[in-house]
């Protein structure tokens, strides 16, 4: 009796969320004002269209929700303790196929299953935990990157690489201001997210004067050659934080360049993501939200302002996101890494 008691209880506060988040004025506010400023966004007006998934933090607390729109591929990510849309993109949901892959390459016995839980630890971070009926928890940390280690031999980056130069696109409209950097290329998780990203600048900085940083070598090489110069370890795609600006600059040089300069800032203002963007140089961002895990590693191609909280844009290393993932710029930005010639 007590067991079905908890179970009522449980049901009911998740469903309450639901409920609550379902019709969240915040969320139907950010679709009215994104789908009313810019082309890209002009199918997002109807909250109604988009089904909900709670989120939780590692410790099983409520994080928020996750809204999808599976018609076109477009997801939200909702944070209810700050009462903020904290990630969005016009892609499809990190927790969609990418999760069901994942369950299915690690063999996920999912018998005597008692509940998921879809785990949020930050941008680009997302993870899983799976409860047994005997109370016993298998957390699977950072599946997306798990399931690109799998599958590194098969990756094929070249298809998507970007060689042209950069332009930007400057927008302002509403009270919302938003810049985003073309030329970046958008490559696939590869050893690892600081290498991957690395060689994303590599690319940009090849079609803007200095082609010798990616000339001859496969996009492959290009990362493996970073990964080498960061130390990453090929096994867990981990590369220690005080080791990724030094050694895409000990890269940069290798291949005959000596005039590229690099600071990191720890903790960076808004403004400072700002003043990157807008002097055409795209940046590494790192991202910290848990002690034991570490931080994952993207490229800073743009940024958004001016109505709601301060947005970042960046290229995720994930081939089922497309390129432009829009992240809110809060304590989770741990590394602004800039490097110019």
């Amino acid at each position: 009796m007590k067991k079905i008691i908890s179970i009522l209880i449980i049901s009911i506060l998740l469903l309450s969320n639901f409920v609550f988040a379902s019709n969240n004025d915040t969320v139907k506010s950010f679709l009215d004002n994104r789908s009313s400023y810019r082309e890209e966004f002009t199918h997002w007006s109807k909250l109604s269209d988009f089904t909900s998934k709670t989120l939780f933090t590692s410790d099983l607390q409520v994080f928020g929700m996750l809204y999808e729109r599976k018609k076109d591929d477009v997801y939200i990510i909702y944070d209810q303790n700050k009462d903020m849309i904290v990630e969005y993109s016009q892609g499809e949901s990190p927790y969609s196929s990418l999760l069901e892959e994942y369950k299915v390459k690690k063999k996920i016995n999912l018998n005597n299953k008692k509940a998921e839980y879809l785990i949020y630890e930050g941008p680009t971070y997302y993870s899983y935990i799976l409860e047994k009926e005997n109370n016993s928890t298998e957390y699977h940390t950072d599946f997306a990157a798990t399931v690109y280690a799998d599958k590194e031999n098969a990756i094929s980056n070249e298809s998507i690489i970007t060689s042209s130069p950069s332009y930007e696109e400057y927008v302002t409209t509403r009270g919302l201001t938003s810049k985003f950097i073309y030329g970046v290329a958008d490559l696939k998780w590869y050893i690892g997210c600081s290498p991957t990203s690395g060689a994303n600048l590599m690319y940009y900085w090849a079609s803007n004067g200095y082609p010798n940083l990616t000339s001859g070598m496969t996009s492959n090489q290009v990362i493996e050659n970073l990964a080498s110069f960061m130390g990453t370890n090929h096994s867990t795609g981990g590369t220690s934080p005080s080791d990724v600006g030094p050694g895409i600059i000990n890269y940069i040089e290798s291949q005959g360049y000596n005039n590229f300069s690099y600071t990191q800032t720890t903790y960076p203002s808004f403004s400072n993501i700002m003043s990157e963007i807008d002097a055409n140089r795209p940046a590494l961002v790192g991202f910290s939200n848990h002690s034991t895990y570490g931080t994952h590693t993207s490229a800073l191609v743009g940024y958004e302002c001016g109505t709601g909280p301060n947005v970042m844009i960046i290229h995720d290393t994930w081939s089922s996101t497309p390129t432009k993932v829009y992240v809110a710029h809060y304590s989770t930005t741990k590394y602004l890494r800039k490097f110019w010639p």
